[in-house]
């Protein structure tokens, strides 16, 4: 074959236009990596070599007087076809692809940007290469150093060879100082690099190809040899005996999507899924490993996204370590050119309006995670626990997770799965609205007696009828689960067992304020706080025109500026309590709801262990007086006595017990005693806080069987 003689390889311009790679190992894998291909294209003609070898040697010196800081120089040795007139016309093309058009199975097609990363990272390079052309054999030698700028055909030397060296020698030296910034602090390099470390590196980074080459590439044997100032010469081999063998092997369709709207097409890409389950007894590796690959090899590594921590990711999981390569011929056409990411794969679809791309990672993902998850999570995670969990503290159900097709990933936290639900939802919500929006600008336009107008009205009715089961979901779970912690709440403070009632004796108890406090702030009104819990009492009474706790009733309006009371309501009730000794003498009712259609509930508090038998009569107190003060406006009183102790003997006739629970209930007419007129109508309640605990858990309890949420009791 004649070569151009004008062909030149840019290295400024090459080491300008290609990245640098972010895998650290990158220079040992594209040495490995070209060794194994030019083995593969010697044996496709030459039978008289059956086993490759290659012998990687990485040596260490000093770069300090000290010796606290070190260089390396590396070189390999291989027993490929050498440098023939077709390899050194690869070598001299960056843009090659002379690999791509071999008719050999198994050989690594690349860029031919690879190499690049040897000028990245080193200033010298050193080739010693010998080939057979033509029935004879020639040595090819080249001597490149910075700051020479380009390799020509010129700079390679061709000499007569000796056949039994046939294979290429490459040596790397003159290490760039600027590589050191990308170790992260600490880093020894003849610890990262060290014969042990690149063995274990190397098999993960080859082993789905060597083990798909096994009986191509013989009884291999890739050496590596480390000689340090210092420690002195160390060599590990990895041969074939070293690889196992694939314990699971797994082969998923991915389907493909509209980039812009989203519609599945019908179409599929194949991606296939090899799990190797090792031994830690038998394969001290430094870690598992989950990786997307390219042309058999590692490139994106994703152990991170099912081993969230990285003891887990060090470690084995149930006494294994795991390596699990994902394959695929969509994941090859994609690989950059750095070979340590992809390109044009985007996170979700529709991306953006630009975009043609038919599979996203989220599309991947959604197919691989459950067959990983079986690969290797340990048998005692239990997804159940997790949704346990995402039900119990954050009040999203199964459905939830089953409507936005969020799966619940080995490692994540509930919070994590919790954090991806809503943002569903939400870009959910913010998408349906612009739509409702633009519908809406529509109609505007459209005229009100055109056929137009009332299929804009039809569609627009669908699609915020639609709309509603996205907005609606998540608040009413949320609403859900607040009600149980205040439930909760409530049962705590009933019982004393709230933190901030462990007070020393002594000190004053605030029990019956802070049980007051979790029904309605104190010394508020609804029209300074619209955030309570009043129903806890009853849902309807949340609905309340105007609700007062513990405020003066001389100032309550109707919206239309009318007085409810007289304006010396709030006198009357200081001279109504002001023979009171205990705590309340100085309050009027704890808290009172009031409605336009002239009810009026009446809630009173007692602290534990306060007896309620001797307060039964404040209710028909507060009930006189606030009929008597609002002129007729208030004729039906519902009234609440809330406590924990009760002398049934001292309650006088007239009560009724509850057929479930231990609270009583009285209904009767409320008269003047003096003039005997006719006030209105009475219903009161004595409850234990226990009934009101338990009717509350009955009422949410229906909301978590429709929402088929597991919150706790």
């Amino acid at each position: 074959m004649l070569i151009d003689t004008a062909m030149t390889l840019d290295i400024r311009g090459s080491i300008k236009n290609t990245k640098l790679s972010s895998n650290p190992f990158v220079v040992f894998e594209e040495l490995i990596s070209n060794s194994i291909d030019s083995f593969l294209i010697r044996t496709h003609s030459d039978t008289s070599v059956t086993d490759m070898t290659v012998a990687i040697e990485v040596t260490f010196q000093r770069s300090d007087l000290l010796g606290d800081l070190e260089t390396l120089a590396i070189s390999c040795q291989d027993n490929g076809c050498g440098l023939g007139d077709p390899q050194l016309k690869a070598f001299l093309t960056k843009d090659t692809s002379y690999k791509d058009d071999l008719p050999i199975s198994g050989i690594g097609q690349c860029k031919g940007a690879g190499r690049i990363q040897f000028f990245h990272h080193f200033s010298e390079l050193a080739i010693d290469s010998t080939y057979r052309e033509e029935g004879e054999v020639f040595q090819r030698r080249l001597r490149y150093a910075e700051p020479k700028k380009q390799i020509d055909v010129d700079d390679f030397e061709r000499l007569s060879g000796d056949a039994s060296q046939i294979g290429t020698t490459i040596r790397l030296s003159g290490f760039n100082e600027a590589m050191r910034a990308r170790f992260q602090v600490g880093d020894v390099l003849s610890e990262m690099f060290s014969a042990h470390a690149l063995k274990r590196a190397m098999l993960i980074t080859f082993l789905q190809r060597l083990v798909g080459l096994q009986t191509r590439l013989g009884e291999f044997d890739i050496t590596f040899t480390t000689r340090h100032w210092r420690d002195g010469e160390k060599t590990e081999h990895l041969r074939r005996p070293d690889l196992p063998a694939v314990t699971t092997k797994r082969t998923v369709q991915v389907e493909e999507r509209d980039p812009l709207t989203g519609d599945r097409l019908g179409t599929t890409q194949a991606f296939e899924l090899s799990h190797y389950q090792l031994d830690t007894a038998q394969y001290d590796l430094p870690k598992n490993a989950i990786a997307f690959c390219a042309k058999s090899s590692p490139v994106r590594d994703i152990t991170a996204y099912y081993l969230r921590t990285r003891t887990e990711q060090k470690n084995p999981v149930s006494g294994f370590h795991h390596i699990v390569l994902v394959e695929s011929a969509f994941l090859d056409a994609r690989v950059n050119e750095q070979r340590d990411d992809f390109e044009n794969i985007p996170e979700a679809i529709p991306s953006d309006m630009f975009s043609s791309d038919r599979i996203a990672y989220e599309d991947i993902h959604a197919a691989i995670d459950p067959i990983i998850e079986e690969m290797v999570a340990p048998a005692d995670w239990k997804k159940e626990e997790v949704l346990k969990e995402i039900s119990d503290q954050f009040g999203l159900s199964e459905a939830m997770l089953t409507d936005t097709s969020t799966r619940i990933r080995y490692g994540e936290s509930a919070q994590g799965v919790v954090e991806r639900v809503l943002k569903k939802y939400q870009e959910r919500v913010i998408d349906e609205t612009a739509e409702i929006f633009s519908l809406k600008e529509e109609i505007l336009k459209a005229e009100p007696d055109s056929e137009e107008f009332r299929t804009k009205i039809n569609e627009l009715s669908w699609k915020y009828t639609s709309s509603l089961k996205n907005f609606d979901m998540a608040n009413l779970s949320q609403l859900v689960v607040r009600r149980a912690a205040i439930v909760e709440i409530l049962g705590l403070a009933c019982g004393r067992n709230l933190a901030m009632q462990d007070v020393p004796p002594g000190v004053r108890r605030k029990d019956e304020a802070i049980i007051h406090s979790i029904f309605f702030p104190m010394r508020r009104d609804s029209s300074q706080v619209t955030d309570h819990d009043i129903w806890l009492l009853s849902e309807e009474y949340h609905y309340y025109d105007y609700i007062a706790s513990d405020v003066p009733l001389a100032n309550i309006t109707w919206r239309e500026g009318d007085k409810v009371f007289d304006p010396d309501i709030d006198e009357s009730f200081r001279t109504l309590l002001a023979s009171r000794a205990d705590e309340n003498a100085a309050k009027r009712p704890d808290i009172a709801l009031f409605s336009k259609e002239g009810s009026a509930i009446i809630v009173e508090f007692k602290a534990p262990d306060v007896s309620m038998d001797d307060h039964i009569g404040d209710l028909a107190e507060y009930a006189h007086l606030l009929a008597a003060k609002s002129g007729g406006k208030l004729k039906r009183f519902y009234c609440y006595l809330i406590g924990d102790t009760l002398n049934a003997l001292r309650m006088g006739p007239g009560w009724t017990q509850f057929p479930t629970g231990e609270g009583y209930f009285q209904s009767g007419e409320l008269r003047d005693p003096v003039s005997r007129e006719h006030l209105g109508e009475t219903y009161s309640e004595i409850l234990f806080y226990s009934d009101v605990v338990d009717r509350a858990q009955k009422r949410i309890g229906v909301y978590q069987d429709k929402l088929k949420l597991r919150l706790k009791s």
